[in-house]
């Protein structure tokens, strides 16, 4: 059937309302309201004014109006979650809050606390943050709703460990997070939450409580993610080994849990009103049961933080069960689309997150997939007997997992860098189990909760399930190459690797060509591009060189793990991959003795300097200069080397990243490609000139 023009926009809507958002993400500066106002008027205007007879005309007014509805809403959503952000570090000093939320961490009794409604030591009321996170060592008698004053440390949230990186900063501005720190010593606990006092985080509280009473080890830190969604207790053992056999998205609340929920309880209620014949004789009991699991599914999402992933999933699982409910098809990308547009509309940060990308590039990949499939699916299931029915359901096991994996492995390699290759095995074992096992018990144990000796059960018997997925991961995982890293690529790629796969998903019949088009372009961009021969932390303490012949140095195996560890993900590398500094002699290339490391790569002239005083001498000899120290201003600008970075830089421009290019030096660093934004903690840089997203050096 010939897709019509009108249906390729409407499945287009929710991309061409995401340029709009990203293009106010991507500005470096924070742009006037007008900016957004007046093309959304204008465009409004030209479609209610003007009387255009071709479709085509209308269809570029509606996708202006589209682009620069997405733009205004980025604009307003920004304006509204604006709230303090500490500008420098402030501690210790005494915290007062309210607990918003608490999970527990996977060592001992340490605990996470989001805190509201504070007062902080030496900060005035109009400056103190809205949120908190605060660590807590000993977080077992606290729960929300508490008021506690402790003695802690506060940070401002911390840059991009890296140009381009996951930008926390942003992450914790629009959840109003304006400090993260920890406490020393144990919270003192000044009001006990109110009677009949009822919130979320409460109750998810007070089922974590009732995990922890009866499950314990990795049990208990899959269970608390699979029924509250806290993440946090799970070890990082446990975290490898799911990723290496593709089971990681297990753990995500997303489509495959919440529409196991809704499954579980349409399933069971419809069957439970099928055995009373008064009722299901005289109802529409297949449309009670669509309403139960709808409501059951939403109040799952209220319960497990309802993040965009798990926001997504409601959507689409909602309008499927409203599909039911009045008679049409529940599955349809148009669904997908009218889903995009909600959550883009109340939270377009979700755009730039991972969650949001899998997710939807998942489940428009499987609709348009099994939507070409369909009548050959159907034939064969028509014509199985139950022998036949199962093999189907194990193929239709292999080809989701396959189909799901191909539309998330760009993305997945993207931001984490990870790709499984033993996935499909890990969930043909693993996913069955969740299905028929771990859910359902999840469920149960939900209905029971509140029921003492009836919940035990369903929770022991959800703790043998995973501890058969926790098996089914260690046994994939042992499996040579089960863990794949793979360094990241250019974002160029990425958007034109998206591109192919939404036209793909989108265009029908011979239009699908079309999308061979962006794939082929990406080729010579991932040709083409050029990767930083050096990285620098934003405190200039740790440093990454890329010498010959693949060989990697890092000055330090002790300092900034967290920034060493993103750093060795993103170049793909393991932690024996990297070859520290030495102190005295000689390493792939590297010079070192006390004062000094000198190195040599195509050409150019690299002197890292740990003190200011063989600054002179290394001015005359180096192209490039890295002083972990503060240099004298008139050595800076006296020095015959093209770049000179001292730590007064680091600090002023965040971490950096340097290209030893043929002819060039290129800087490129996270304060010129983040800009000047209400999220990137600007105020300390203030009297820095005008932006630019890269410096340009030619060596003579």
């Amino acid at each position: 059937m010939q897709q019509t023009q009108k249906s390729i926009f409407i499945l287009m809507s929710p991309v061409l309302y995401g340029i709009g958002i990203g293009a106010y993400f991507a500005l470096l500066q924070e742009p006037p309201v007008w900016y957004g106002v007046i093309p959304a008027v204008l465009s409004l205007f030209l479609l209610l004014f003007l009387n255009w007879k071709k479709k085509e005309f209308r269809f570029v007014g509606m996708a202006l109006l589209l682009i620069s509805t997405g733009f205004l809403v980025a604009q307003i959503r920004t304006a509204l979650v604006q709230a303090p952000v500490l500008s420098k570090a402030l501690g210790p000093v005494q915290i007062t809050g309210d607990i918003e939320s608490l999970e527990w961490l996977e060592k001992g009794k340490s605990a996470r606390l989001i805190l509201n409604n504070l007062a902080i030591e030496r900060l005035p009321k109009e400056g103190t943050p809205y949120r908190i996170r605060l660590k807590i060592y000993d977080g077992l008698a606290l729960e929300p709703g508490q008021r506690i004053s402790v003695f802690g440390k506060l940070n401002p949230p911390g840059p991009p460990v890296s140009p381009g990186a996951f930008d926390f900063q942003q992450h914790a501005y629009f959840r109003k997070i304006g400090a993260v720190g920890f406490a020393f010593g144990t919270p003192e606990i000044l009001k006990e939450k109110g009677e009949g006092f009822f919130s979320l985080a409460g109750v998810r509280h007070a089922i974590a409580l009732k995990i922890k009473d009866t499950l314990s080890g990795k049990e208990q830190s899959l269970a608390l993610a699979l029924i509250t969604g806290q993440r946090s207790s799970i070890k990082e053992e446990t975290w490898e080994a799911m990723r290496s056999a593709g089971l990681a998205h297990m753990l995500a609340i997303s489509g495959l849990h919440v529409g196991m929920v809704a499954g579980i309880l349409f399933f069971f209620f419809r069957l439970c009103m099928a055995f009373v014949p008064a009722l299901a004789l005289k109802h529409p009991i297949k449309k009670y049961a669509a309403f139960i699991a709808l409501v059951g599914s939403f109040l799952y999402m209220l319960l497990v933080g309802a993040p965009v992933t798990t926001q997504r999933a409601m959507l689409m699982t909602g309008f499927a069960l409203i599909a039911i409910m009045l008679d049409r098809s529940p599955f349809s990308l148009r669904l997908v689309a009218l889903s995009a547009l909600a959550i883009l509309t109340f939270f377009p940060e979700s755009l730039l997150s991972a969650g949001f990308q899998m997710s939807f590039a998942a489940v428009t990949s499987l609709i348009a997939f099994y939507d070409a499939l369909r009548p050959y699916w159907s034939r064969l299931r028509s014509q199985a007997g139950w022998f036949k029915r199962g093999m189907l359901y194990v193929m239709g096991i292999c080809t989701t997992t396959i189909v799901a994996s191909i539309a998330t492995a760009p993305f997945s390699i993207y931001h984490f860098q990870h790709f499984a290759p033993f996935g499909l095995a890990g969930n043909i074992l693993a996913v069955p189990v969740m299905g028929f096992l771990v859910m359902p018990c999840a469920v149960a144990f939900l209905i029971l909760c509140w029921v003492p000796v009836l919940n035990i059960l369903p929770l022991k018997v959800m703790g043998w399930g995973i501890s058969l997925i926790i098996v089914v991961a260690d046994m994939v995982t042992t499996l040579p190459h089960a863990n794949m890293l793979v360094p990241t690529y250019p974002f160029s790629a990425f958007l034109l690797i998206v591109s192919g796969g939404l036209f793909w998903c989108i265009l029908k019949g011979s239009y699908r060509a079309l999308s061979l088009l962006p794939l082929l372009l990406s080729l010579p961009v991932f040709l083409l591009s050029n990767q930083e021969d050096i990285k620098i932390s934003s405190d200039g303490k740790l440093i990454l060189l890329a010498a010959q012949n693949d060989t990697y140095l890092i000055s330090s195996r002790v300092s900034a793990r967290f920034t060493r560890e993103n750093w060795s993900r993103m170049k793909g590398l393991e932690r024996d991959d990297l070859t520290v500094f030495p102190k005295e002699g000689e390493a792939s290339g590297l010079q070192c003795n006390e004062e000094l490391c000198r190195f040599e790569k195509d050409g150019y002239k690299v002197s890292i300097l740990e003190t200011a005083y063989p600054a002179y001498e290394e001015c005359q000899w180096a192209d490039l200069i890295i002083a972990r120290k503060p240099l004298p201003y008139s050595t800076k600008r006296h020095c015959n080397a093209s770049v000179v970075l001292d730590k007064f830089d680091f600090w002023k421009e965040g971490a950096h990243d340097i290209f030893l290019l043929s002819d060039t030096i290129t800087v490129r660093t996270t304060a010129s490609s983040r800009g000047i934004r209400p999220w990137t903690n600007h105020k300390k840089r203030k009297a820095r000139s005008r932006q630019k997203r890269d410096k340009h050096v030619d060596i003579q």
